[in-house]
């Protein structure tokens, strides 16, 4: 259970699923998230401040790396179970490419920790998730599952610097390696045209989230 709620300073959060809707002038896209707590011996949210206090945080990007929109977040969810967003885009916002980005923050406000260094904003933020929902216009991209500092898999926290994955949370002086990264095709995205008729759709309660435009 460790594994999966992670080893850095707040839980992460994993994409489970993610379904795109898509027609010629708009589409929506749904995402299936989950972050996990050990049901037994909880480490993070037996405890009530903290529940009060962490959010999911949620970012849309086009294939330029420009944000779409505003930040998103979602602060009712329980862990082990599935937390579920829908976002609504027109088509010319991103044409070329749309990815997502989540996250847990915690608000440190008022806890009594100098906070000075995180500058305006008194949230601390976990490791940030990355998928790609889409690019060059193409519904079966490519996704990265892995990274790898050498030949082995590597399983730590990860920071990018001027575009360069590399091993630790952030970027400083001391020597660290950088870390090269594993691709294969994308299972995870399912892309659905209002004139396709799926049973998928029931399958992933679709038909809540993105009811078929009449």
């Amino acid at each position: 259970m460790l594994n999966k709620i992670g080893f850095e300073n707040l839980p992460n959060v994993y994409f489970s699923k993610i379904r795109v809707k898509r027609d010629r002038d708009n589409f929506k896209v749904a995402l299936f998230l989950l972050t996990y707590d050990d049901p037994e011996t909880s480490h993070w949210f037996s405890s009530q401040e903290i529940r009060n206090r962490v959010r999911v945080r949620i970012r849309f990007f086009n294939e330029s790396g420009e944000q779409l929109g505003n930040v998103k977040y979602i602060n009712n969810f329980k862990p082990n179970k599935t937390i579920s967003f829908v976002k609504e885009f027109k088509s010319s916002q991103s044409t070329s490419g749309l990815f997502v980005t989540a996250n847990l923050e915690l608000d440190l406000t008022d806890l009594g920790f100098d906070t000075s260094w995180l500058g305006e904003e008194q949230w601390f933020r976990g490791p940030e998730s990355k998928e790609i929902i889409y690019k060059n216009n193409s519904v079966e991209p490519e996704v990265m599952i892995r990274f790898l500092k050498g030949d082995s898999i590597y399983y730590g926290p990860v920071h990018q610097h001027e575009f360069q994955a590399m091993e630790g949370s952030f970027h400083s002086r001391a020597p660290h390696e950088k870390l090269t990264t594993s691709y294969q095709q994308n299972t995870k995205t399912t892309y659905f045209s209002l004139d396709i008729n799926t049973p998928a759709i029931a399958e992933n309660n679709l038909d809540a989230f993105m009811p078929l435009k009449k």
